[in-house]
């Protein structure tokens, strides 16, 4: 019968789906920390809070000004309505009038400036609320309260979904000829007692 030669190679198994969290609104510091190693997660979990006092002073001075400008239009609005009265009866200038409209309209225009800018800093305010991407296991978990997340060299936090696995390997160069994808390949796992019959998926150039 048909000869099988298999030749015996060391691997390791990988996920396919491995995510590093980054933090949308760029690097801050860690004030709260909500995941730890080996905690398993859903996407869309929080797992972090960075520094946003000052965002949130800017959302506060925001808000303000928008009430600011409510009240103004509020009050334009009643000074044109008793002009346009008056000009029905025949009292007053077509100037006033019209001046006394431009000033709704103008205020109107800065009230919706004001609302998106609101909507703006509240999205800034937002992205200081880091959360996981992919649903998995918090396979490392390096970040410390204080410190700054998202720069280089800090802590990292690494999601694993293993979902969907993967075994790698890497092959002596005088086999690269002789291995191609569908070659049968044994997957031997004896720290769980697991044997698998698989085909080779992929090759690397």
């Amino acid at each position: 019968k048909d000869f099988s030669h298999y030749i015996e190679l060391q691997g390791r198994v990988d996920a396919e789906n491995v995510s590093f969290i980054t933090p949308r609104g760029g690097p801050g510091q860690v004030r709260a920390i909500y995941v730890k190693q080996g905690d398993y997660v859903k996407k869309g979990q929080l797992l972090l809070r960075l520094d946003d006092a000052v965002i949130q002073q800017n959302v506060v001075a925001a808000r303000q000004g928008l009430e600011s400008i409510k009240t103004q239009l509020s009050y334009a609005k009643n000074i044109y309505q008793r002009q346009k009265n008056l000009w029905d009866q025949s009292i007053g200038t077509e100037v006033q009038l019209l001046t006394a409209k431009n000033n709704v309209a103008t205020l109107e225009n800065q009230l919706q400036a004001s609302q998106e800018n609101v909507k703006t800093i509240q999205e800034q305010s937002n992205l200081s609320r880091v959360y996981s991407d992919v649903s998995g296991v918090a396979d490392m978990v390096t970040v410390k309260l204080g410190e700054t997340f998202g720069a280089a060299g800090a802590g990292v936090i690494k999601i694993v979904n293993n979902s969907q696995l993967k075994v790698v390997s890497n092959i002596l160069e005088n086999y690269l000829g002789s291995v191609k994808k569908g070659s049968p390949v044994i997957v031997q796992m004896p720290d769980v007692n697991k044997t698998i019959n698989v085909a080779v998926s992929f090759v690397g150039a």
